[in-house]
C-alpha cells in the first residue's frame, strides 16, 4: 500500500520532532584554521552540482581538512559519475523508508559522527536533508537561509546566487576567519 505524500510528510515531521526531544549535541564555534574535520551534506541533481562539490572538497583537502561527503540524489537511480567518483556516499529514494528517513548505516554513521563542521550545501528544501542536518552531532552547522532548516544552523549565510556553492564556501571561510575559538 502506498501512503499519501502529505500523510508521509506529516508522520516524518512527527518522528523527527520526537527524536529531537531527546537529542543533544555539543556546540562549539571555530575559526577556519581550527577546523580539522568537515562533513558536507548536499543534494546532487546534475553533473554540475557534482563538479561544484568535487571542487569544494579539493579546496578543503588542500587546506589540510578531513572531509566526508554525504549526498542525496532525488529519484531512484544514482548516475554513473557518482558511483565511480569515490567522492563520498550518495543515496537515493531506494535508501529511504516509507517516511523519508534514511535507512543506510553509512548515513546513520555520518549523523552520529562528530565533525567540527557540518556544511549544508543543499540549497533547496528537502525533508531528507533536514532530517540528517537536525540529528547530526556536528559541533557547528552552517547553511543557507532555508526556512525549513534554519533552526538547525549555528551560522546562516546568504549569497546572491544560491546555486554558486563555491562563492558560498568563500563567504563561509571569510566569516569563519573572523570568529575566534572559545
Amino acid at each position: 500500500m502506498i501512503l499519501p505524500k502529505k500523510f508521509r510528510q506529516w508522520v516524518a515531521n512527527l518522528l523527527l520532532r520526537k527524536k529531537l526531544k531527546s537529542f543533544h549535541r555539543e556546540k562549539k564555534y571555530f575559526s577556519w584554521e581550527d577546523f580539522k574535520s568537515i562533513g558536507i551534506l548536499c543534494r546532487i541533481e546534475s553533473e554540475g552540482d557534482y563538479q561544484s562539490i568535487k571542487n569544494i572538497v579539493s579546496l578543503f583537502q588542500k587546506s589540510g581538512k578531513e572531509v566526508q561527503v554525504v549526498g542525496y540524489v532525488p529519484g531512484k537511480i544514482i548516475p554513473d559519475y557518482l558511483i565511480s567518483s569515490g567522492l563520498g556516499y550518495f543515496f537515493n529514494m531506494n535508501d529511504l523508508n516509507a517516511f523519508l528517513i534514511p535507512k543506510s548505516d553509512f548515513v546513520r554513521g555520518f549523523m552520529d559522527s562528530n565533525p567540527d563542521l557540518l556544511l549544508d550545501l543543499s540549497f533547496s528544501s528537502s525533508f531528507v536533508i533536514k532530517y540528517i542536518l537536525a540529528l547530526s552531532h556536528a559541533k557547528m552547522k552552517i547553511g543557507n537561509p532555508d526556512e525549513s532548516k534554519k533552526a538547525f544552523y549555528d551560522l546562516i549565510l546568504s549569497v546572491e546566487d544560491e546555486q554558486d556553492k563555491v562563492h558560498f564556501v568563500e563567504q563561509m571561510k571569510y566569516y569563519l576567519n573572523v570568529i575566534k575559538s572559545k
